[in-house]
């Protein structure tokens, strides 16, 4: 018996020198990088918006797939094919080799700032560094809203606070306005 308990108490000691310490709550400000036209190109496939900082980075997707009629948040028929495409386009990017040791959580969809959105968090390592990110899909006004949230772990303890806050603030600034609207 005590042999037992001195082998889960080792384990226990063991863990805690491995595991990472929870991080700090993050209070930064995220910097506007940018924006690209698809839609000139690619009919269908609207614009993006880079922001950074220092624990990761967010790429906004406003776009439409040649439609204008998207029923808001999550309801539209076609909507879960939709993210099924995004979650697909992470898994050709594993096959590439971009991304290794993907490992996807589970589908769910949740409210912010009274809007649904479906999401869903992923964590692999890119270029060698172990990354956390997360996909954000709703429409909003006939058009498709995508937030790809990507954040170097460790992560601030407050993650959920921080892309909740994000895209709260952002989508009335993001809300379609035509092909292309700069921020």
């Amino acid at each position: 018996m005590k042999r037992i308990l001195l082998l889960l108490v080792s384990a226990l000691l063991l863990a805690a020198c491995v595991t990472p310490p929870p991080s700090a709550p993050w209070t930064g400000s995220w910097e506007y990088r940018g924006s690209q036209d698809y839609e000139r190109a690619h009919p269908g496939l609207g614009a993006s918006h880079r922001f950074q900082s220092e624990i990761g980075w967010i790429d906004v997707y406003v776009y439409g797939l040649k439609r204008g009629d998207w029923a808001d948040g999550v309801a539209d028929p076609l909507f879960g094919r939709v993210f099924d495409s995004a979650v697909a386009e992470i898994r050709m990017a594993e096959q590439a080799g971009y991304y290794r040791e993907v490992k996807l959580g589970r589908v769910e969809d949740v409210e912010i700032g009274g809007k649904a959105y479906r999401h869903l968090a992923m964590h692999f390592s890119s270029d060698g560094k172990p990354l956390e990110s997360h996909l954000y899909l709703t429409a909003v006004n006939g058009q498709l809203l995508k937030f790809r949230m990507s954040f170097f772990a460790p992560v601030p303890s407050n993650l959920d606070a921080v892309m909740r806050d994000f895209i709260a603030r952002h989508v009335p600034r993001l809300l379609p306005q035509g092909p292309m609207r700069r921020i």
